[in-house]
């Protein structure tokens, strides 16, 4: 599956985790014209989502490019004002920052891409599969009435089945899955499972798995407040971000050893960070250099240890995401093209990390009734 390319520039409002979220979307992020424009020139997004603050200068200088993408500018709340403004200058659409499902609407629209289907979560954990009859285990990413999206799939081909156990449902539920989209993110492969036969019981309960995880999902901020004041921000984050600490030293190690050799043991995490690092980061790994694509696969460990061993809260963890996404705009300023596409990937990389939901422990798995079990049951219900 083809990818859509999403360039969003300053922030794109309340609308701004639904994107992250969607990992079939390439989303690019940009905090100066600089970067948006090296954005534009190379890599042709469908659609720009850009906040009132550098709209009217990215559309300025969008009038000398001959290839541009659709405009989206997110108004602040008396943006409405200055909507000749932007319609003259070139904008596709417009919609008030804090907007969040016409945002989307209007991404929809240009892209083809549906937020709206069925109501999704992220979720994410483990369950135990059979398939072919052979046990395993996936690891899964989202989940909705209809289906769920799962990685680590041992057969990621369209048509290929698996019964998924839900022991977290009330009741567990055991259920057919089959695959009817994959896509690649990060270097590996995430399929899309629609669920096979499911009975009214069943359904109920997965609805009902779907609401409490959609409740339990903590308030976050939404990705924005990046100052402009992007010339405070240095490389002293690095000290802050995982210096010195032994736990990430030890998974870091490791990612230089998956990034010489293919085949080197690692957890499949530290595999999958492996796959989502950029040129730049690749080549920092050897030479140290620049220090910032150092410092960001120091921070892309720290965050994928928080999402695991929560080590750091969620909150803390976008915070620091946010402020080493300035740091970026500050260090690669004049830099050349393809040096700014891969900070505006590096960016959205860390943000989308940094909102992913922890991993969810796995329960166990409930033991299956036998006859002698059942018998003691009786017994010791009688005995109370």
């Amino acid at each position: 599956m083809e990818h859509k390319s999403i360039l969003v520039v300053t922030d794109a409002g309340s609308a701004g985790r639904f994107l992250l979220a969607r990992k079939d979307v390439d989303v690019r992020w940009a905090l100066t014209v600089e970067e948006a424009l090296a954005v534009v020139k190379l890599v042709h997004p469908e659609v720009c989502v850009v906040r009132e603050e550098l709209a009217a200068e990215l559309m300025t200088a969008f009038k000398k490019e001959t290839r541009v993408p659709p405009v989206v500018v997110l108004l602040e709340k008396n943006g409405w004002d200055r909507r000749d403004l932007y319609f003259g200058l070139g904008a596709t659409a417009l919609a008030v920052e804090s907007a969040n499902e016409r945002i989307l609407e209007a991404v929809s629209e240009l892209t083809g891409i549906s937020f709206f289907d069925r109501p999704r979560v992220q979720f994410s954990t483990v369950l135990d599969v059979e398939i072919d009859g052979e046990p395993a285990f996936i690891e899964t990413t989202e989940l909705s009435v209809s289906g769920v999206t799962v990685r680590g799939f041992p057969v990621p081909k369209i048509g290929a089945r698996a019964e998924l156990d839900f022991v977290m449902a009330e009741p567990p539920v055991r259920t057919t899955a089959m695959v009817v989209r994959t896509y690649e993110h990060a270097g590996e492969t995430i399929c899309g499972m629609c669920f096979v036969g499911l009975d009214e019981e069943r359904r109920m309960a997965i609805e009902n798995l779907v609401e409490s995880v959609s409740k339990a999902e903590p308030l976050l901020p939404d990705p924005a407040g990046f100052t402009g004041d992007l010339g405070t921000f240095t490389l002293d984050l690095r000290e802050e971000v995982g210096g010195g600490n032994e736990a990430n030293q030890v998974y870091i190690n490791m990612l230089h050893e998956a990034v010489k050799n293919k085949t080197a043991k690692v957890p499949s995490w530290v595999r999958r960070v492996e796959g989502a690092l950029t040129k730049v980061e690749r080549a920092s790994i050897e030479s140290a250099q620049p220090a910032w694509a150092e410092a960001s696969i120091v921070l892309r460990i720290d965050l994928e240890r928080a999402r695991r061993e929560h080590t750091l809260t969620q909150d803390a963890a976008i915070s620091r995401a946010i402020e080493h996404c300035c740091v970026l705009a500050t260090e690669a300023k004049g830099a050349a093209r393809e040096m700014l596409i891969e900070v505006a990937t590096i960016r959205a990389a860390v943000l989308r990390e940094a909102y992913a939901p922890r991993v969810l422990e796995k329960k166990a798995k409930p033991a299956k009734r036998t006859a002698k079990t059942r018998k003691q049951s009786r017994g010791n219900s009688l005995r109370a």
